[in-house]
């Protein structure tokens, strides 16, 4: 009888302590509940990263056959919506260029297009020129075709001079810009940095015909289906249909708004979710806070336990006329950059411009 009690007692205070070591997680806060196990950011990081090695690969297969050599597996990519994409790659050892090698003509970045009908550029494959000329005093990208056929022209700002940066950056974002949607591309080295723009247009994109850009597409169309589900899946909150992609080597951000504002007690409104990781940023899920303080707006980035991680660049562009895409944004530099109309008034829309720093 003395070993049965014992017994018995030794199992009824197993039972005591896995209670006692139960109950924070039965009172935990919903927040915390909230949280995406790992598994499910390790899906999206290993799909990113092969999505990476697929492109990576493409890109360079082209590249080959134009006869240039590019740094292949830090292209930045950027895509709003379905098949809209555009991937950018730099040509190998650009920090190596001088500013008379850059203003003599240089081939400096390999671009792939898939965009809307009536853009200023149309969907392909472009190898980026750079000249700067002399009898205008002014730098000049150039696109030029798998043809060898110059198709668009436009100035480029350029820029010499010690940056602040550690390695080559390819660059490109959407952004909103005085009722017009405009698409900025360019690089940064440690001693320079150039960069141009042309007009967008909204609407589904004409998919690239060619082999390799075919490649790309079925890639995107990979993506979009493993990770979306597990993104839109990761917040209890309805989200848009739209979700944009950014990725470069050292950054990737997944985002949606949400279809319906979240309003906070203090008045602050949770407009958009996102996934991040940076240099900065732990891998996570997070969301951006506005709030309106005597007409004075201010941004910040938020955890899924609702701390303030930061507060994020934030300007406004009033009375915004243009259309409106959705979520855009892109990678540039060190930022990622994100922007979105939001009506801010009866009939009065703006156009935010937020800049999360890394």
């Amino acid at each position: 009888m003395k070993n049965i009690k014992y017994s018995f007692s030794l199992t009824y205070l197993r039972y005591i302590i896995s209670f006692i070591f139960s109950i924070p997680f039965l009172f935990c806060s919903c927040d915390v509940l909230s949280t995406k196990d790992i598994t499910e950011l390790e899906k999206l990081q290993s799909a990113i990263e092969t999505f990476r090695s697929d492109v990576s690969i493409t890109l360079s297969e082209t590249a080959r056959k134009l006869n240039m050599n590019i740094d292949e597996k830090s292209f930045v990519f950027v895509s709003p919506y379905s098949s809209y994409v555009s991937p950018i790659a730099l040509a190998k050892n650009l920090d190596k260029f001088t500013t008379d090698d850059f203003a003599n003509g240089k081939n400096i970045m390999l671009s792939f297009f898939n965009l809307p009908e009536k853009s200023q550029i149309q969907s392909g494959f472009y190898i980026v020129k750079i000249n700067k000329a002399i009898d205008l005093n002014r730098w000049n990208f150039s696109l030029v075709d798998t043809n060898n056929n110059e198709v668009f022209n436009c100035v480029a700002n350029f820029q010499e001079g010690q940056l602040n940066i550690q390695n080559n950056l390819a660059n490109r974002e959407i952004n909103y810009t005085e009722n017009e949607v405009k698409v900025n591309f360019g690089f940064t080295t440690k001693n320079h940095s150039s960069s141009s723009s042309f007009l967008l247009n909204s609407g589904t994109p004409v998919d690239d015909q060619s082999k390799n850009g075919q490649k790309i597409l079925t890639s995107v169309k990979s993506l979009r289906q493993e990770v979306e589900p597990i993104f839109t899946s990761s917040t209890i909150e309805k989200l848009s249909k739209q979700v944009l992609i950014l990725t470069r080597d050292d950054k990737t951000a997944l985002v949606s708004a949400f279809e319906k504002p979240k309003i906070n007690p203090d008045n602050s409104v949770n407009i958009m979710f996102l996934y991040l990781k940076s240099r900065k940023i732990p891998a996570g899920f997070y969301s951006i806070m506005l709030k309106n303080t005597n007409e004075k707006y201010s941004a910040y980035l938020i955890n899924e336990k609702r701390e303030i991680i930061s507060e994020v660049r934030l300007t406004v562009d009033y009375n915004w006329m243009g259309k409106d895409m959705g979520v855009i944004g892109g990678i540039s530099d060190n930022n990622i950059h994100l922007s979105f109309i939001h009506e801010i008034a009866p009939k009065q829309k703006a156009a935010f411009k937020i800049i999360i720093n890394d």
